[in-house]
């Protein structure tokens, strides 16, 4: 099969632990694109926390944010695909988390809504990447459609708080966990997976010559979609489930394993 359309999720797929996308995977990358594959970044990261990334590897395929909330054209910076979380619905969340004082992040208009730091501020300098605004009552503050909800807090704690939140909200919103510290709440439907699918769609490009990687819970529909899914080695095993591959692990350079052996021969 000829691939002409990669999606490449960031963290933990392309970007290491420090932060960095080694210089084989950025050669395989390069590869690919010299060979005329459109290469899409996808990430929940906002557009301009995964711009150092865009430029740092020349892409220029839509860049899929947000999990999937947010299709922007890197060149040009225009967004041509945006969902967002109706107000309504999006308090009812706010409202619980806030209520057992879960560690709250909300997404509105590419500003972080807090309401108060609890963690240093190179943790929101390294995973969110926006302007953070505080507030007292994120019920109140928060007056304008968010893109998405983020709950940080420890792996064990994620993992009891997850089914209830999928119990709770999963007729409202799409509950993933994107990180072993972070679960999102998202709107409804949409997904890395959706995002691909509209990419594709808009490129004229068949679903059978695309070809995603990742390796978190918010990249399972992603992986589903296309023609070829790619999980990496440290993904999680749901994600290896619905893989038709398992890439070595990031820190082995995994993502570039990929690349190689099914785009560059």
């Amino acid at each position: 099969m000829t691939y002409k359309l990669m999606a490449l999720d960031l963290d933990g797929t392309l970007v290491s632990p420090d932060m960095q996308i080694s210089p084989r995977v950025k050669h395989a990358i390069r590869c690919a694109m010299d060979k005329g594959i459109i290469v899409s970044l996808a990430s929940g990261r906002a557009f301009d926390s995964m711009l150092p990334y865009v430029e740092d590897l020349g892409t220029a395929g839509p860049v899929i944010g947000y999990q999937g909330c947010e299709i922007v054209l890197p060149e040009t910076r225009e967004v041509i695909y945006r969902a967002t979380i109706p107000l309504p619905e999006a308090r009812v969340l706010l409202e619980y988390a806030q209520s057992r004082d879960l560690d709250l992040t909300v997404y509105v208009d590419d500003h972080i809504y807090l309401r108060e730091f609890r963690h240093p501020q190179e943790f929101y300098d390294k995973w969110f990447g926006l302007p953070c605004i505080l507030v007292d009552d994120l019920v109140a503050g928060v007056c304008h459609r968010p893109t998405k909800v983020i709950i940080t807090g420890e792996g064990p704690e994620n993992d009891r708080l997850m089914p209830e939140l999928q119990g709770r909200f999963g007729s409202l919103f799409s509950i993933v966990r994107s990180h072993t510290l972070f679960i999102e709440g998202m709107p409804l439907g949409v997904s890395k997976g959706t995002a691909l699918e509209r990419v594709a769609a808009d490129l004229g490009i068949p679903q059978e010559q695309t070809l995603a990687i990742g390796d978190a819970g918010n990249d399972i529909e992603m992986i589903s979609w296309a023609g070829l899914g790619v999980a990496m080695g440290n993904a999680q095993e749901d994600v290896k489930a619905v893989a038709d591959f398992i890439a070595p692990s990031v820190e082995e350079d995994g993502a570039a394993v990929a690349i190689e052996a099914f785009c560059l021969g």
